[in-house]
Parts: structure tokens; sequence; C-alpha cells
């Protein structure tokens, strides 16, 4: 079935062409390896990872692997090439470029949006000041199980945990922390937790202080109101289907929507325009999409813009890397992964051809896609591991 299904895709390649996407993925034993995938409007195929570790990460050795994958499909059936915006891939599509003019090198918008959040973070005060107090929040909150198992009683849900490495996932968690907030304020003026030991320490004391206080909360909105644009398209470039068409529109609506919200403090505005017009510019917006603005954004059928379904697929070596697998050979892990992976593109197949054919509504992106805010959730979760400690009840009483 899923050689079937892998053949069923690349027939088209001949008529439609294909996106390739690549990134760089380091599994539990430390070796790196070169994942590419195939877009297509039949759906994504994965077709090859390729072993690092021994090698430098140089653009010529990235322009290698690359080349070798479009000799083997056909330089006349690739249509471009995305990656994610390192400088060494910037080169390797370079000179991908210069020996195959008619291939497009396009940088993923999805990581440029994440770069942009993460400029924002660390240059706009106002802002990272909100985020930081949310992660005081939720590190505490989830620190022991007993704070842990008090808090879902009083909001009935959990905080959604912030990734080092995503920082959308900034938001997502701040999100979260709002929605909560009745149920947390009950919570630190309950006797039960008062009576803990857990809530006599300073970053306890800190947490509370945040939570009874009214400036986070409205700072906490303005942000939200801030950013929500740039969450919108990063839901946009991250989901799937082709939206090449649609993607300058949907910058500019951003733009406006950022300008709106800042309108009262031209400071707040002018920060968050030059950041995101600089992203814009050196990592989300290529030609080919002020290009595509200017047609039917269907004719582009098949285009992608983004190559988080290359990022997504890591997944699946995490999951062939268990302890009792991690013993397996590079080869075999490709193996696995390529019937994994693939099997799971199979599965999915019949949603990709629909999912194209859809009016894509600028004003109600939250709505795109279903899987996309699974996927930035998940992003958010994988915080878990990063950020908090064991949920384990000991002496410490911070």
């Amino acid at each position: 079935m899923v050689e079937d299904y892998v053949a069923k895709v690349k027939e088209l390649w001949s008529l439609s062409g294909c996106t390739l996407m690549s990134d760089i993925w380091t599994d539990i034993k430390g070796r790196s390896f070169i994942n590419v995938v195939a877009y297509s409007p039949k759906g994504p195929i994965f077709l090859k990872s390729f072993e690092r570790s021994s090698h430098k990460n140089s653009g010529s050795f990235l322009r290698d692997l690359l080349v070798s994958v479009i000799e083997e499909i056909g330089p006349k059936n690739v249509v471009q090439i995305i990656t994610d915006n390192a400088s060494n891939y910037g080169l390797a599509g370079d000179m991908i470029m210069g020996s195959y003019p008619y291939i497009y090198k396009i940088k993923c918008a999805a990581h440029g949006v994440q770069l942009l959040f993460k400029d924002i973070y660390n240059q706009v005060q106002w802002i990272s000041k909100v985020f930081d107090k949310a992660k005081e929040i939720v590190d505490y909150m989830c620190r022991h199980t007993i704070v842990l198992s008090l808090m879902r009683e009083h909001t009935y849900k959990d905080l959604k945990r912030y990734s080092k490495t995503r920082f959308a996932s900034h938001f997502l968690m701040l999100q979260s922390v709002l929605e909560a907030e009745d149920g947390l304020r009950n919570l630190i003026a309950s006797v039960t937790w008062r009576n803990l030991s857990y809530s006599k320490g300073a970053m306890a004391q800190n947490v509370k202080n945040i939570i009874q206080g009214i400036e986070f909360w409205k700072e906490g909105k303005e942000v939200i109101s801030s950013l929500e644009s740039l969450v919108k398209i990063l839901r946009l470039v991250d989901s799937d289907g082709s939206i090449v068409g649609c993607i300058y529109d949907a910058i500019e609506r951003a733009r406006i929507a950022i300008k709106k919200q800042c309108e009262t403090n031209p400071i707040k505005y002018m920060q968050l325009r030059d950041l995101f017009e600089t992203r814009q510019e050196e990592n989300i917006l290529h030609e080919i999409h002020a290009v595509a603005a200017y047609l039917n954004p269907y004719l582009m059928y098949g285009m992608k813009i983004s190559a988080s379904a290359c990022e997504r697929n890591w997944s699946a070596f995490d999951a062939a890397q268990t302890k009792k697998r991690n013993r397996l050979s590079p080869n075999m892990l490709e193996d696995l992964v390529y019937i994994r992976v693939n099997s799971l593109m199979l599965k999915n197949s019949t949603n990709f051809e629909i999912h194209d054919k859809k009016v894509i509504d600028l004003e109600n992106i939250v709505e795109l896609d279903e899987n996309v805010n699974e996927r930035l959730e998940v992003a958010a979760d994988e915080g878990l591991e990063e950020n908090a400690t064991d949920n384990i009840d000991v002496g410490d009483t911070s």
C-alpha cells in the first residue's frame, strides 16, 4: 500500500512538479540526519534521510546531497526547494539555482515567523516582561504534583508550557494563562493552597502577587491582541495545502492589524513594525509571493511555502528511537521512518486534494486547518521536558 501511494504521487510530478523540503535533526544518540520530503498536490512523501554526523554542515555538502535527490527525481520535476533559514542552506540553495536556474529557492516561512517571535521576545521589553511573568506562573504550577492537581481543580484545564526553541509557543502559553484567570485567582485565595508548604516560598509569593494584581492581566491581553495577527500568519504558512497566492495579502493584513492595535502608543508600534518588516523581507516573503498575489491563487495549485511538513517528520524518527531500537543503523532507521511517515501520508492523502480546493478565508485563518492548532500546541507542550522539573514533591518549598 505504501509503495503504491508513493508511486501514485510521483506519477503526477511530470505534470505539476514537486517541492523539495529539507531540514536537519539530531537523534537521542547524537547522530545528525538530513531529512528530505517532496510535496505536491497529491500530498507529501518522505524520500530519504542522510546521516551527516561525521561531516561538516557546509553549504557545498548540503548542495551535493540535495543535488543527488534532484537528479534521482529528475530536475524537470522539481519546482522549488524550501529549507530553514540557516546560512549553510542558503548557500546550498544559491549553488543549486546556479546549476538549475528554473528551480526556485525559498526560505521556510514558518521558520521565519518563529524567528520573528524570537526577535520580539528578545528585543521588545514590554512584551517579554509579560511572557516572563506567564512563565513564572506556569513553572510554579507545574513544579509540584500537589499544586498542579489543585490548579486543575480550580481551572478545569492544563496550562500550556513554552518551548525554548519555538517562540510562538509563548503566545499559546500566555493565552492559556489568561483563559484561566478566574481559576488561578480562586486557587491562591483558597485555604487549601495557603496551608500548603509550597505556598510559602519566594517563588510562590511572587506568583501570588502576579495573579492577584491587575497589571499582568491587562498587559497580557494587550500582548495577545498585538501578536494575534502573527499567530494567524503562522497558522496559515504551517497549514497543509497551497497558500502561495495568499501569503502576501496575509502579511499586509498582519501589518495593518499590528498598527491598529498599537496606534495609541507609536513607540510600541515602531518596535514591532521594524522587526516585522525586517523578517518579512529577509525570511518570510519571496518575489514569487508578490507575483502570485496578482494571479488567481488556485492557478498556483501545488505550491508550498513552508518546510513544516519536513520538520514534523522528525517525530517519526523520535518514535523509532526507543530504548529497544536505538541501536538501529542509519539505513535501518531510514527504512523504518520511510514506512511510518509515508503510511501516515497515505492515510491523509484524500484530505490534501480536498484541502487545496477549499477557499482560503484570510479573515478566519484560525479555522484554516484544525491540525495546525494541534501542531502549535504540541510545540508548546514540548516545553514540559525542557522547562519543568519532575513533578515529585520534595522538601523544596520555593
